[in-house]
């Protein structure tokens, strides 16, 4: 603790306390249960053909080993004005090998899991928080603050031979009304090298590319038709690209809290704000649907009357390779023909990526503290309260988002790691109220 090493700090009417703090660990996990370093068989009964047995559809890898996390950490505590202010900051890496995750493989291979090392990941970040005390007198206390991190983790090492995992892929790639298996070679969610760990990948339209020869860089477009969709001359429908690309990840890069803590006498107020950005989420099967159902507000952008595409261009029929900006080319329907339509909309994955960023109100609590005048009439009571709370009570979203709750993915066993997935399988978000007597004997 500096403030305890160097007498200058100790005689100071404004500091308080003051700790600098470095540290380095390395710790291990093994998250692998009993029984799977083997394939086993698995008991099977049906209707007319008894009980059999048949053997798992998980693949294990033959050098799993375990989890290793190197890190350190640098930080500071500090308190001023009396402990009117008090906060720390924490700057932190580390380093993470031997991961053991289920990566899906083609079926064809006879599995359909393999449980395998992914490789080396890198997390560095910023976690701080800082509280203020501006009323401290009589009975009134008032302290508002917040917390803030930090998060970057990016995938830095695969074993040879391997640049992703995917974590999920049973997504329909045509967006079909009613597709329930998950035997599909759509692709989702990836752990990718270079790219932070749950990257969405997903199908988009076509775009102009930065260059005209992408492999070389040479001969750019102008950058005022970069990234715009090509879209068909004549009916004026995009296409789909033949890849799908990354388009974004689905763990907030950023989380902030800010809180309020009133007390008055008896009476303790209390409300939490959290703050969650930098991120993406998906809702293509919410969105395939209601669109097929002309229930979407995307549906009913145009009254269900052609349009322009947005943002669109077509290739020059005068100059084949360049494009001109489209203002006047109509989509040849736009009801059914489009929105309901695969190829030219519910199938493009992108469509229903959006960014996942929000404002939420979680929490507000007021607590009664009962008196000991009144709690020592009651034999075996030492204490009590009785408090009123609402949570969960508003949500301000990115605009893009027209879905749902960012916080409600669809997560089949903790193993998934599919944050930002929704699906239309999940209860809505909910407002709740509620009050508690609290008794202390």
């Amino acid at each position: 603790m500096l403030t305890d090493a160097f007498a200058s700090l100790k005689e100071n009417s404004v500091l308080d306390l003051l700790k600098a703090r470095f540290a380095l660990s390395k710790t291990g996990n093994v998250n692998i249960k009993p029984y799977q370093l083997d394939p086993t068989f698995q008991s099977v009964t049906g209707y007319s053909s008894g009980t059999f047995y048949r053997k798992s559809d998980r693949l294990i890898s033959e050098s799993l080993l375990p989890e290793i996390t190197n890190g350190w950490e640098v930080g500071t505590d500090f308190r001023l004005f009396g402990g009117r202010i008090d906060g720390q900051i924490n700057y932190y890496q580390t380093a993470t090998t031997g991961q053991a995750i289920l990566a899906t493989v083609a079926r064809s291979s006879g599995y359909n899991q393999y449980l395998i090392n992914v490789g080396k990941v890198t997390n560095n970040g910023i976690e701080a928080n800082l509280h203020f005390t501006p009323i401290r007198t009589g009975d009134w206390q008032v302290t508002l603050g917040g917390n803030y991190t930090y998060n970057k983790n990016l995938l830095a090492e695969m074993p040879k031979g391997m640049e992703r995992v995917g974590i999920r892929t049973d997504i329909n790639p045509a967006g079909e009304v009613g597709f329930t298996g998950s035997t599909t070679t759509a692709e989702y969610i990836f752990a990718m090298v270079g790219y932070e760990v749950n990257q969405i990948v997903a199908l988009d339209y076509k775009r102009v590319p930065e260059y005209k020869d992408m492999e070389n860089k040479k001969d750019p477009y102008p950058k005022d038709l970069v990234g715009k969709v090509i879209v068909n001359p004549v009916t004026g429908y995009p296409s789909q690209a033949t890849e799908a690309k990354p388009v974004g990840n689905t763990t907030p890069r950023h989380r902030m809290g800010l809180d309020l803590k009133v007390n008055w006498k008896n009476f303790t107020l209390t409300s939490l704000f959290e703050y969650r950005g930098n991120f993406y989420a998906c809702a293509q099967q919410s969105g395939t649907n209601l669109d097929f159902a002309g229930a979407s507000a995307r549906s009913a952008y145009y009254n269900r009357d052609r349009f322009v595409f947005p943002n669109s261009v077509y290739e020059d029929p005068a100059n084949p390779g360049a494009y001109l900006q489209n203002t006047n080319i109509t989509i040849s329907d736009g009801g059914a023909g489009f929105w309901a339509m695969a190829a030219y909309n519910r199938g493009v994955v992108a469509n229903y990526v959006y960014r996942a960023d929000y404002w939420k109100w979680r929490e507000i609590a007021l607590v009664y503290t009962l008196p000991r005048s009144v709690v020592g009439k009651i034999p075996g009571i030492a204490g009590g309260s009785i408090a009123l709370q609402g949570r969960n009570l508003f949500l301000w979203t990115a605009k893009a988002n027209e879905y749902t709750d960012p916080d409600y993915s669809q997560t089949r066993n903790a193993a998934d790691n599919e944050t930002g997935v929704s699906s239309l399988y999940q209860a809505p978000p909910t407002r709740s109220f509620g009050a508690t007597v609290s008794l202390t004997f």
